[in-house]
């Protein structure tokens, strides 16, 4: 079955932050990348999920980092999943399988062995 997918881009950290804030309804789903300008990505999550509002909000991070001491800040951090970046997953494959889950269903964070997805 197709998705109804309603997508917003935001071109920095501060900008992805004014778009939640400025949100009416929150999304079911926020992918974020951590190389992103003025406020990058780990200061975005930490921002989200210290915010009452934005606290449930599922975070996916779409990165190339591979450092454990940074995969482990975003899981501690409330991160729901990590997908590394690579040239071999496009944003289409990140997205259908972003999709395939149940976002309703997973508002609790995973187990660490489940964090980090490999494509």
């Amino acid at each position: 079955m197709p998705y109804l997918v309603h997508l917003s881009t935001a071109k920095d950290g501060d900008d992805t932050m004014d778009v939640l804030n400025q949100l009416p309804d929150l999304p079911d789903l926020l992918i974020l990348d951590l190389e992103l300008s003025i406020k990058n990505g780990l200061e975005c999550l930490i921002e989200i999920k210290a915010n009452n509002r934005l606290r449930s909000l599922p975070v996916v991070i779409y990165s190339p980092t591979s450092y454990p001491a940074a995969i482990d800040q975003l899981y501690y951090g409330g991160a729901h999943l990590y997908i590394h970046k690579s040239e071999n997953v496009g944003f289409t494959t990140l997205i259908h399988h972003v999709l395939s889950i149940n976002w309703k269903e997973k508002i609790a964070q995973p187990p660490r062995e489940e964090f980090i997805l490999t494509l």
